[in-house]
């Protein structure tokens, strides 16, 4: 009989198992060093600013709550996929999967759907932003002497029907719609601490 898990509202944790490594073949994973890179994050709080945030967001009958489908995101990103279906990749990865104590990460359909159904309204979507404020706050806290702040600007230009492509400037290509992503990152720490898309 399989027992059945639910996640009640207030207690959904994103696991992170304290894994032994050992250099062998056996469950071999290209992954190797998401563990360290794992309890990383998760000492530096992040684990804990995505469940204060997103707690409560699906059922609690839920396979996957919300802050292992964010966690499992950003862990995905940071390993250098850069498209949700090259998510499939990773959801049956051994090491991945044992660092979360699952027998498999969500699969991209369950991330596309969570993102599309769970982030429709700006109050959704400020949950995310306050987890980073969070994060970066702490960060510059402990930085050391003055902070420089590099701010940069360029124009990427859109193809087809993409959402908020709007005709702007575009010194590469004139008349054509684009987007205007800026960011603004400190330099000691690398930390991007602020960012924005605009059309155009």
């Amino acid at each position: 009989m399989k027992q059945l898990k639910i996640n009640i509202p207030g207690n959904e944790e994103i696991v992170n198992k304290k894994i032994k490594e050992e250099f062998t073949l056996k469950n071999a994973t290209i992954y190797g060093g998401y563990n360290i890179f794992s309890d990383y994050l998760s000492i530096n709080g992040l684990d804990r600013l995505i469940e204060q945030e997103l707690e409560g967001m699906k059922a609690p009958w839920a396979t996957y709550d919300m802050p292992t489908v964010c966690r499992t995101l950003v862990d995905g990103y940071a390993l250098g996929l850069k498209n949700i279906y090259q998510f499939e990749g990773i959801e049956n990865d051994p090491l991945l999967s044992a660092k979360r104590d699952m027998e498999k990460l969500p699969d991209q359909t369950v991330l596309r759907k969570d993102l599309n159904n769970q982030f429709k309204t700006d109050d959704d979507v400020n949950r995310l932003r306050r987890v980073k404020t969070s994060q970066v706050k702490s960060v510059l806290k402990r930085l050391d002497g003055y902070l420089i702040l590099e701010h940069d600007s360029h124009v990427n230009t859109g193809y087809g029907s993409q959402e908020a492509l709007e005709i702007g400037t575009n010194p590469h290509k004139p008349g054509r719609a684009s987007y205007h992503p800026q960011l603004c990152r400190e330099r000691k720490s690398g930390l991007s601490v602020w960012s924005r898309l605009r059309p155009g």
